[in-house]
């Protein structure tokens, strides 16, 4: 049964172009039980863990141990839209527009579904809590931040963007910088919002 486990989440990622890491961000598993279980190493994985891999993928828990067999694999997977979204510089993020997007050439593919308005963005800073530098984050422009969110924020005078997550408390709107140190802002006039985090990929 675990060989066929493993088998059959290592095809069922790569079919769907998914990273361990990645796919521990979409079930909310550690990444490190995820490349386990792929390398047949996780000796009694429990079905709390291998629940969210299956509904991820929506499939049975038979089907994903190979107690079933694995059913419309290849249609399901190559029949999912992948959508392009621009991947753009900091500087240009803040003053993107989506009506641009033909000139950038730069594209990442995602399975999520994005506004047109949305883009891309590679973190370059080494010291940002939870995201690490090289990963690249999606933005949606289009969402609404709620509390907890992370977003990208502009300075309008200084023309610099920059993550923050957003938070709300007792009415007021605050936006804490992921650079230890640098502490938490009131969001007033002077920020504009570019979207919020909705994805982050990384490469192994």
């Amino acid at each position: 049964m675990l060989e066929n486990l493993s088998d059959n989440l290592n095809l069922l990622m790569a079919k769907a172009r998914l990273s361990s890491s990645e796919l521990a961000r979409l079930t909310g598993l550690p990444a490190t039980t995820i490349k386990r279980i792929r390398n047949n190493e996780q000796a009694n994985p429990t079905i709390s863990t291998l629940l969210p891999i299956s509904k991820y993928f929506s499939i049975s828990l038979s089907q994903l141990v190979g107690d079933e067999a694995l059913k419309n694999t290849d249609q399901a997977y190559t029949t999912m839209e992948l959508q392009k979204i621009p991947l753009i510089s900091w500087q240009e993020c803040v003053s993107y527009t989506w009506i641009d997007n033909e000139k950038f050439s730069n594209t990442i593919l995602t399975e999520r579904q994005m506004s047109k308005k949305a883009f891309a963005l590679r973190i370059e800073d080494q010291d940002l809590d939870f995201f690490p530098k090289w990963s690249i984050v999606l933005i949606e422009p289009e969402k609404t931040p709620e509390s907890g969110d992370y977003v990208i924020v502009a300075k309008t005078e200084q023309g610099l963007a920059s993550v923050r997550k957003y938070i709300i408390e007792l009415d007021q709107i605050y936006l804490k910088s992921l650079v230890a140190g640098l502490g938490i802002s009131t969001l007033t006039s002077e920020y504009k919002i570019l979207g919020v985090i909705v994805q982050c990929k990384m490469e192994l």
